[in-house]
């Protein structure tokens, strides 16, 4: 998901030869010794330089954990550069466009990594900085492409923030999101609406969001799944199984139940069933259980629904050993709901619950 970031920060170039010239420098750099000596005149620094040195220390983290240097010595080179980002936004705001914002958001929730051992002063740091790009005014609704748009709003939503207003953020991002598809924008992809739909269920709402009572609170969501659907068949059966287990799980999370939502389900059941193979166990659970949570209790489950997780339920015979407990229950809840009987399936389910009861747990 993340690698066209990767390939960004060793291509993108500062504003002179001397910022490009340290972004090579920085890239080579391995150690905390060298990010440090590299980085220490912070003056001759772009944003680039300062994102991509961020991004070494995410590496050296995460590679290479049984040399990791002191806490103490990673938090102030971090403090240091944080510090030297606020400088440029305030004396060259040009450099912080949206997508060094959705690069900086990525680079938050890495350090954010619990296997990163960062102090919870350098994350809060962190936090207000990057909430202080997405209140700089070089990032508008208008201009803001939605590639950019669901990574930003991705990466805001899939963690707790302390210093970051979501409730905001969500009324920015779904302000974006309405005013491209009402424009008739072609530049997105099935990925973005996935992430969009999700980041957007996720997000809090606040007061003044006209987009948070009522009908108004489904715009988005109605929004997402008519743009799914004038797609052609060939875009929407290209969609990867993890931004398709996203985006049912956006349409479920919002509670909105709607004929056009409940028709992009349908498609995402059926692109599921014909391609079992390639879904994890994680991702097969969340969207029958997203596609069962919009089905109405007063209709009858018709038989080729039926069918279509009869199948899932012979497949998942198979991977039974791969399956968590949330993901069995997710099934099983489906399957209660909608009347769908599948014996070996369930046969197994008792099989592993009873053997689940039977071993000791150790408190």
């Amino acid at each position: 998901m993340w690698a066209r970031r990767g390939r960004w920060f060793a291509t993108q170039l500062g504003p002179n030869l001397r910022g490009s010239k340290m972004n090579e420098k920085i890239l080579a750099a391995t150690t905390l010794e060298s990010i440090r000596s590299t980085t220490a005149h912070t003056e001759y620094l772009t944003s680039v330089n300062v994102a991509t040195a961020l991004s070494q220390l995410t590496k050296i983290r995460l590679y290479h954990n049984q040399h990791n240097p002191k806490q103490n010595d990673v938090d102030d080179l971090v403090i240091k550069l944080l510090a030297h980002l606020e400088h440029l936004l305030g004396t060259k705001p040009k450099q912080f466009d949206s997508r060094f914002t959705a690069t900086l958001v990525h680079l938050l929730s890495k350090f954010s990594d619990k296997s990163m051992y960062i102090s919870p002063e350098s994350i809060s740091r962190f936090e207000k900085v990057v909430s202080q790009v997405l209140n700089s005014a070089k990032i508008q609704p208008e201009t803001v492409p939605l590639n950019d748009l669901s990574m930003i709003a991705w990466g805001l939503a899939k963690r707790s923030n302390n210093h970051i207003n979501l409730a905001k953020v969500r009324s920015f991002v779904v302000q974006s999101l309405l005013y491209h598809l009402n424009q008739g924008s072609a530049a997105y992809s099935t990925r973005d609406l996935a992430l969009l739909c999700w980041a957007i269920a996720k997000f809090p709402t606040e007061q003044s969001d006209p987009y948070r009572l009522n009908s108004s609170a489904f715009v988005p969501f109605e929004a997402i799944a008519t743009a799914i659907l004038r797609m052609d068949t060939s875009t929407f059966s290209s969609i990867s199984p993890q931004s398709l287990s996203c985006l049912c799980l956006g349409f479920a999370h919002s509670t909105h139940s709607s004929p056009t939502v409940s028709q992009v389900l349908s498609l995402s059941l059926d692109h599921l069933v014909q391609s079992l193979p390639r879904y994890s166990c994680r991702e097969i659970s969340n969207i029958v259980w997203a596609f069962t949570k919009n089905w109405s209790d007063d209709v009858t489950c018709p038989p080729d629904i039926s069918l279509k997780l009869s199948k899932v339920c012979q497949h998942l015979v198979s991977t039974m050993g791969e399956l968590k407990a949330q993901e069995i229950a997710n099934v099983c809840w489906s399957c209660a709901k909608l009347s769908v009987t599948h014996e070996p399936f369930f046969a197994l389910v008792k099989q592993s619950l009873l053997h689940a009861l039977s071993t000791p747990h150790i408190s």
